[in-house]
């Protein structure tokens, strides 16, 4: 049975990036600087739960009564103008205000500011699926020279990750997918300007299966999905990822301090990015949520129903009740959802601090609604939302040179200099 499940896999169930622009030439030109050796700061994890942690009573009893929010009538507005837009336009939300197209001069600007993005080799997804490869290329000396190395959390979890000393006085913090590390190296080119870090949330392992690879061999013996490198029986789906993103932080502090750390997470990491920043007050000054959910259990099911629609076996799994598939997905992927929902609503009504929430229409795996939701419950007067048609999250493949200009706005900029940039 294991081995029909490998196979099932090797067909392609779990393949991890979309394709999208191949003409890429494999070639990078990027210099790196290294920083000056600094006093190590007095860094101490805390142990003590946060404020919201605290209203939680139990491991078995995680769901916490919240307030409704009534949705605002400005998102209704944005919403509507996205879908009347065309394909290529960004339409911009930002609190208390009328939402506005991204103007044809700020585009122009963005393409010509960061059109080199389409010679590098790190936005061609062919390559990206190449874990080693791009694991490597990363570490040349000459061109990334990034540091790979592994550090524990708190309760004693693995953490993997990579670390790129520019010397900058910024460090920016990427969170993925529920996927390996190096499917979001294109954020290392992107962002080529700050310190950086991407990792592995706990139950994603340093590499994925290979016959050839003995080290990976006990996989087979072991919940962990072979094609990816998933080891089920330790994901939490935001019971405790917050303590991986501590975990990386609070090492990199331990050689060098920084006075700014923004983040920056796509779908699994972004409601953890949210708890870690409502937990760990000041752990970050600016975030930005793509493809961001709040409900886990519901978005587990959408993914379920997204990998049988989408599957190549999608005929087996028409002819198998709804009992069966889930079973089949469980037993392929090695993961076992949680028996209780994690609703993160309460840490978005506690998050106080510029936010910009990156949100596609199309996006198949988080509805409208509950990006509505989202908005809706965050409290900060300093938030704003970019409305796309991309798919989940696809912006920064398909609409690179865009992205890094908005991205780069909001970090640099007050919330009212951000908004006069994208009106220009």
């Amino acid at each position: 049975m294991k081995m029909f499940m490998i196979f099932i896999m090797l067909t392609g169930l779990l393949s991890g990036v979309c394709s999208c622009d191949d003409q890429v030439q494999p070639e990078e030109q990027v210099s790196t600087e290294q920083a000056e050796a600094i006093e190590v700061p007095e860094l101490v994890q805390p142990e003590e739960p946060g404020p919201v942690e605290q209203t939680i009573d139990s491991e078995q009893d995680r769901m916490v009564e919240v307030l409704l929010v009534e949705h605002d009538p400005l998102l209704q507005e944005a919403i509507v103008m996205r879908d009347e837009a065309g394909k290529n336009d960004f339409v911009t939300l930002v609190a208390g205000e009328k939402p506005f197209l991204v103007s044809s001069e700020t585009k122009r600007v963005a393409y010509e500011n960061n059109k080199e993005l389409n010679e590098s080799i790190l936005f061609y997804t062919k390559f990206l699926k190449k874990r080693g490869l791009v694991r490597d290329f990363l570490q040349e000396p000459k061109i990334f020279d990034g540091k790979y190395t592994k550090t524990n959390t708190t309760d004693n979890e693995a953490i993997h990750y990579m670390h790129f000393d520019r010397g900058s006085d910024t460090l920016l913090v990427i969170g993925g997918a529920l996927l390996n590390m190096e499917k979001v190296a294109s954020f290392v080119k992107m962002f080529n300007q700050y310190d950086l870090i991407i990792f592995n949330h706990r139950g994603v392992e340093h590499e994925a299966f290979s016959p050839l690879k003995p080290s990976t061999w006990p996989y087979l013996l072991s919940s962990t999905c072979v094609a990816e490198g998933l080891n089920g029986s330790k994901l939490k789906f935001g019971f405790e990822e917050e303590k991986d993103v501590f975990a990386v932080i609070y090492d990199i502090f331990k050689k060098r301090s920084y006075e700014k750390i923004y983040g920056l997470a796509l779908c699994y990491s972004a409601p953890i990015f949210i708890k870690a920043a409502v937990t760990r007050p000041g752990v970050f000054d600016k975030l930005i949520l793509d493809g961001s959910w709040i409900y886990s259990q519901s978005m587990i099911e959408r993914f379920i129903e997204e990998w049988r629609a989408n599957s190549k076996m999608n005929w087996l799994y028409k002819l198998a009740s709804t009992d069966f598939f889930s079973w089949l997905a469980e037993t392929v992927s090695g993961v076992t959802p949680p028996s209780v929902d994690f609703d993160f609503t309460p840490y978005l009504q506690g998050l106080d601090i510029p936010v910009l929430l990156i949100h596609s229409m199309n996006d198949s795996l988080v509805p409208t609604s509950e990006f509505e939701d989202i908005w809706s419950y965050i409290p900060s007067k300093q938030k704003a939302a970019l409305l796309t048609n991309c798919d989940h999250i696809r912006n920064h493949l398909k609409r690179k040179e865009l992205y890094k200009y908005v991205a780069d706005s909001f970090f640099r900029n007050p919330l009212d200099t951000f908004v006069a940039d994208l009106q220009r």
